[in-house]
């Protein structure tokens, strides 16, 4: 008897009770992994701080470019970027800069450092 009048009251207050919460035990999604050949362009930018600017170095600016398109660096402290690109190639006051260039044609990215986190990434080409 207490079963049917239970079933009533359901009915006349709108249903069946709401369903339990559903655990997602799905995992997190993994990480976006990094794109083909990205480590080696990270090793060929950071063999090439300091070369001269020459044709050979066209590679390097190729990476450096493709480097900074894939990567945020904004939100970054500045040990994850020295961890990540090596020390910069030249630094006045809180702009750090990391340039490639092949003797005609190069980039030039500078990040503005704020305390200890990157606020802004430029990319300037040069000729």
């Amino acid at each position: 008897m207490r079963l049917v009048l239970l079933g009533c009251l359901l009915v006349a207050c709108g249903g069946a009770p709401p369903p339990a919460p559903v655990h997602d035990t799905a995992p997190a999604p993994a990480s976006p992994s990094r794109p083909t050949g990205f480590d080696d362009d990270l090793a060929l930018f950071r063999a090439s701080r300091g070369k001269p600017w020459n044709p050979q170095q066209e590679p390097a600016m190729e990476a450096c470019a493709r480097i900074f398109h894939n990567i945020t660096f904004v939100g970054r402290t500045k040990a994850d970027v020295v961890a990540l690109l090596g020390q910069p190639d030249g630094v006045t006051g809180n702009v750090w800069s990391y340039m490639r260039h092949n003797g005609e044609i190069g980039c030039s990215h500078t990040l503005t450092v704020l305390g200890n986190v990157v606020t802004d990434v430029r990319e300037h080409l040069t000729q």
